[in-house]
């Protein structure tokens, strides 16, 4: 039963030096990750959550379209954080025009991050940022043009 013991002792060092190898590369890729994502979060906040020009061109859209019709519509848009992230970021921006629900995110994939605009099928990447905030712009525009045809 010896031969068990020390095959035992060895298992149980293997095991445990695994586990132990997987927790520091897990957190060597978490503190390279959070570095990475800090540079684009600080982006995206200069450029849409905390860029006042951006929410008063929102703040200007949805008041043009409450005027254009005041009864019964529900025009807002506000930010908002996914729960999902460890970052705390606001880093969905929301339009809504009645029942239809306009999206502009912020998703963080190392340095795969990009911006994904309402469908998966307008995607950019972060130095894009510019283009997506003007593509969502118009797609919340037409999106009551067509509406309202």
């Amino acid at each position: 039963m010896k031969n068990l013991d020390k095959k035992l002792k060895n298992l149980e060092d293997e095991i445990v030096e695994n586990r132990l190898q997987k927790k520091q590369r897990r957190e060597r890729i978490d503190k390279r990750d959070s570095s990475i994502h800090q540079k684009f979060i600080k982006i995206w906040n200069d450029k849409i959550a905390k860029n006042k020009e951006f929410k008063t061109d929102l703040d200007k859209i949805i008041s043009r379209f409450k005027k254009i019709n005041p009864k019964n519509n529900r025009y807002y848009w506000m930010l908002q954080e996914d729960i999902s992230m460890k970052e705390r970021v606001k880093s969905i921006v929301l339009v809504y025009i009645n029942n239809v629900r306009l999206t502009m995110e912020l998703r963080l994939y190392g340095r795969s991050t990009e911006i994904v605009c309402t469908t998966e099928t307008e995607i950019y990447s972060i130095k894009n940022i510019e283009k997506a905030k003007n593509d969502f712009i118009n797609i919340v525009l037409d999106t009551f043009k067509e509406e309202n045809e």
